[in-house]
């Protein structure tokens, strides 16, 4: 079959991927009517077999089951393919490394409190890291317990144990007060981490399941952190989950543990709850100071009780308390129970 020379702009990868196709298509002796069952149709073949755009995964895994059919080995191709248009997982250049993504949040303040469950979390992730039987943590609670904070904080403190990079996603699932939005797309997510990870726009499908096995592909091999923060359920975080070892997903979510409990193998589950008097007393004591708080010891465990010991709650009241010094903490606590629902 007489086809156009391949473009002069190709890479080298390109172009040894353009010729193996069109090798084993004319080796099949496939026609063009029956290339066109095939994913995108007829026209969309005559421009990938001329090397004037790209094929998507999906059209070469169609086309590889159906040389396989046909009994033609098409084993080389879809690793041609990825070798061609992934150059984030594959270096075009010798010595050239895969970008390393640094996409969390700045921290904001200090920490305080969550020792218990800075160090159940600590353990998990370099069980993650290390031996790779652990892949997802789900940090789950209630609104205003700070799992995206504490979230934040751990992913910071161990990401010397994620070299690679570290990726990171508000999915709204759970609005805040005011807040109309709609959960986020995992599509949406998965474009954006394609993006981080190298994977210029024009290469990313429209497909969602094209886009996840790309990103799984991607992450092969590599120590890359994963959070997944505000999850409404099991379903939206499924394709953002990495699938190999050394890689780390961690979600927050109000959602209840039984939704997350099928998330994959490997899932670890971490309860969030209320602050413990001692760490209502440190949330306090580092926004307000140790001062203030002996002069009224009864006051610091009102203002614990009218928070709900919520360390988001709380950190708003510390501030407000800051805020005026000569607001005494009785007066503070007075108003807050006061103000009810509304405070």
């Amino acid at each position: 079959q007489r086809r156009m020379p391949l473009p002069e702009r190709l890479t080298s990868a390109e172009r040894e991927f353009y010729t193996e196709l069109r090798r084993l298509v004319d080796v099949s002796g496939l026609s063009a009517g029956e290339l066109g069952e095939t994913a995108l149709g007829k026209t969309a073949w005559e421009g990938w077999l001329n090397g004037l755009g790209l094929p998507p995964q999906r059209a070469i895994t169609e086309l590889t089951s159906k040389l396989a059919a046909s009994g033609v080995d098409a084993g080389r191709l879809a690793g041609l393919w990825a070798r061609a248009f992934l150059p984030s997982a594959y270096p075009a250049e010798p010595g050239r490394s895969p970008i390393q993504p640094r996409r969390l949040p700045i921290e904001t303040g200090s920490f305080t409190g969550r020792a218990e469950e800075l160090k159940a979390l600590e353990d998990l992730a370099r069980e993650a890291a290390t031996s790779g039987d652990v892949t997802v943590i789900v940090i789950e609670g209630p609104a205003a317990t700070g799992k995206t904070v504490l979230a934040n904080h751990v992913a910071h403190q161990l990401s010397d144990l994620f070299p690679d990079g570290q990726l990171w996603a508000d999915l709204r699932g759970f609005g805040n007060a005011g807040d109309a939005g709609e959960p986020v797309p995992d599509g949406e997510v998965l474009r954006g981490f394609l993006e981080a990870l190298g994977v210029v726009p024009r290469e990313v499908s429209g497909d969602a399941d094209e886009q996840a096995a790309l990103y799984r592909r991607l992450l092969t091999g590599r120590r890359i952190l994963i959070v997944l923060d505000n999850a409404r359920d099991a379903a939206q975080v499924q394709r953002l989950l990495p699938a190999s070892p050394g890689c780390l997903a961690l979600i927050t979510t109000r959602a209840l543990p039984a939704d997350f409990s099928r998330v994959g193998v490997g899932a670890r589950m971490l309860h969030l709850g209320h602050l413990s008097d001692s760490e209502v007393r440190d949330v306090l004591e580092q926004r307000v100071g140790g001062t203030r708080l002996r002069e009224e010891p009864v006051a610091v465990h009102e203002l614990g009780a009218v928070s709900g010991r919520l360390p988001v709650v709380l950190n708003v009241v510390a501030a407000r308390a800051a805020a005026d010094p000569d607001l005494s903490l009785r007066m503070l606590a007075d108003q807050l129970r006061s103000a009810g629902a509304d405070a």
